[in-house]
């Protein structure tokens, strides 16, 4: 049975960050919200994932599809706007991480 994941990213942190940064598309029809993504992504760099193995047991979105998304923001400026809006000790975690 797959752990629940960690939220990196409160609800109420996510409303401010759906009101300040507009992503490319809408989120119908896809299989993972964009919290669910930015948690993922987070998590990966936190942790220092490689691959889906690292992710396993967890309920986050496969690499591959998060790795899409870190390039694909970071490339339009979108991965910037979101980490000036998520919390301090997150930011801690990332620094110490890099």
């Amino acid at each position: 049975m797959a752990k629940p994941r960690h939220r990196y990213v409160t609800d109420g942190v996510w409303k401010r960050i759906k009101q300040q940064v507009t992503f490319c598309c809408s989120e119908s029809g896809r299989n993972h919200t964009y919290q669910d993504l930015v948690d993922g992504i987070l998590h990966i760099i936190i942790i220092g994932a490689q691959g889906d193995s690292d992710l396993r047991n967890l309920k986050y979105p496969p690499y591959a599809t998060l790795n899409y998304y870190y390039d694909t923001w970071r490339k339009n400026g979108i991965w910037d706007k979101i980490l000036k809006l998520v919390p301090g000790d997150v930011k801690i975690k990332l620094q110490c991480a890099v």
